[in-house]
């Protein structure tokens, strides 16, 4: 894999669809996402699970539940992943 990507609004309608694209690239993707109900989270997950589906395998692409507003939320272990860019949605 090539690098590791940091998609914010990754569970959300083109938050899926550009983590899928970096899937298909190669990349390393880290999807985080509050699942809050400004987009219908039922809907959310349907997209998280059709992209991993679709990752070539389960190292491919990490799913972080939270905002990354939130303290706690970037103190978990996912930081670890430094990942290199950031595509961050609303």
């Amino acid at each position: 894999m090539s690098r590791s990507i940091l998609v914010t609004g990754g569970a959300g309608f083109i938050g899926s669809h550009v983590v899928q694209a970096l899937l298909e690239r190669g990349d390393a993707v880290v999807a985080l996402d509050s699942l809050n109900t400004y987009y219908d989270p039922p809907r959310k997950r349907a997209n998280l699970a059709e992209v991993q589906s679709e990752a070539s395998d389960a190292s491919q692409l990490t799913f972080v539940e939270g905002d990354i507003r939130s303290r706690t939320t970037r103190s978990t272990p996912w930081c670890t992943w430094q990942p290199w860019p950031a595509f961050g949605l609303p």
